[in-house]
């Protein structure tokens, strides 16, 4: 079943309360029939023009606070069932609004937020047996329900990520798939959720969400374009990851993640980073340090940094010159995406543990998974995560191709 965000829950309301008991209709039941429920009654005049108010009112946020008065003044309306099915729709339509804005704002995000935490709160309430309007059958009032608990897990999930609480977005995510796991959307955003945590040993978990999002088909499967842009990001992570050389491999993943929302617990046994791999051929870590004489160095450098003297020891003896041993490394990322002025690579960590700086955009073919070596002359570093700074005009750099600038024709004066 495919999540309509923002649609109406169910048919909430008449468009007109009545002002007052309706008389028996022609051809009611004889005496000693069942009677049929009393329809409800408005209070009072007031009560009436509120219902109205309510009922014209576009502007959603307005429409909050007329149903918040309402409320205030007649917390025993016989429309109370519906009243509350009328802030469901109401805080539905502004939760909503958050995932139709290509740039939320804060506001957006925070009014979004609320309202989806009423949602939850009020869920019982307002989807009781008791509040079910008439004619609404059982499995139409539970399948209501499901639409605005996954719409409220969601927007909270999305408006956690935009927030850059990434482990609130985690959380949000895991309780929509145990109501609707066939969400390409919410699998993109949960692998997004978890890899934007730089934990490289979680990196495969991340990967297979990216999977999950391009392999999801149905009502909830992504758009071709979406789908082309997750699937070129999840071929630019593996490569970067894994290695460019293992396109079964990649499409092993694809099918792993098409049984299951959740990935197995043995995924890091199953996706193995670039290193990993290069241990085993080696025979191990000893082997392979043996074999990487610029990995040793490297991760005796990143000790010397992150220790607790680290920035003297940096500012002294490594800031501004040239590291003599030539590293080793390959192309993760790139910003901006076109004449970049920042190069991502990694030496030792898949993720990537270092960045080449340049002053002014670099016209380069760069293609993710691509081998670089580089004598680096370190610009600056941080500890958490570790990465540190190359100047790409001042570094030595092979394997990145630098495209000339057309030449400019000269201007022929008259």
């Amino acid at each position: 079943m495919a999540l309509v965000l923002g649609a109406p829950i169910l048919s909430l309301t008449s468009g007109r309360a009545a002002a007052q008991t309706p008389a028996p209709a022609a051809g009611a039941p004889a005496a000693g029939a069942p009677a049929a429920p009393a329809a409800p009654v408005v209070k009072d005049q007031g009560e009436y023009d509120a219902i109205q108010a309510i009922s014209k009112e576009t502007d959603l946020q307005k429409k909050l606070t007329l149903l918040k008065a309402w409320q205030d003044k007649y917390p025993d309306s016989q429309f109370k069932n519906a009243r509350l099915l009328q802030f469901v729709d109401t805080w539905s339509k502004i939760a909503a609004k958050a995932l139709a804005t290509s740039a939320p704002t804060p506001d957006v995000l925070s009014a979004a937020k609320d309202a989806s935490n009423n949602l939850l709160s009020n869920l019982d309430t307002a989807f009781s047996t008791d509040a079910k309007p008439a004619g609404v059958k059982d499995d139409q009032w539970k399948q209501a329900r499901s639409q605005v608990e996954q719409q409220a897990h969601m927007v909270l999930g999305y408006v956690a990520l935009q927030s850059k609480d990434y482990t609130g977005a985690e959380a949000e995510f895991k309780k929509f798939d145990e109501l609707n796991d066939q969400n390409a959307q919410v699998a993109y955003w949960w692998g997004t959720a978890i890899a934007s945590q730089h934990q490289v040993q979680r990196t495969p978990e991340a990967l297979y969400e990216f999977a999950r999002a391009v392999v999801t088909s149905g009502p909830a499967a992504l758009s071709d374009a979406g789908k082309k842009s997750a699937e070129d990001y999840l071929t630019k992570a593996w490569n970067g990851y894994h290695g460019d050389d293992d396109p079964k491999g990649l499409q092993d993943l694809k099918d792993l993640a098409a049984k299951s929302a959740i990935p197995p617990d043995d995924i890091d046994k199953t996706i193995l980073s670039v290193v990993d791999r290069e241990k085993a051929k080696a025979g191990g870590e000893e082997a392979y340090l043996a074999a990487h004489p610029d990995i040793k160095l490297w991760r005796d450098l990143k000790a010397t940094l992150t220790a607790a003297d680290g920035e003297e020891y940096f500012n002294k003896s490594v800031k501004g010159a040239l590291i003599p041993q030539e590293f080793n490394a390959k192309i993760v990322s790139w910003t901006p995406d076109t004449n970049p002025t920042e190069i991502k690579i990694s030496i030792d960590e898949p993720s990537g543990d270092a960045v080449i700086k340049y002053e002014k955009p670099l016209h380069a073919k760069l293609n993710a998974g691509d081998a670089i070596k580089i004598k680096g002359n370190a610009m600056a570093f941080t500890k958490d995560p570790f990465l540190v700074t190359f100047d790409g005009d001042q570094s030595q750099i092979t394997g990145i191709t630098v495209d000339k600038p057309a030449a400019k024709r000269p201007v022929r004066h008259k």
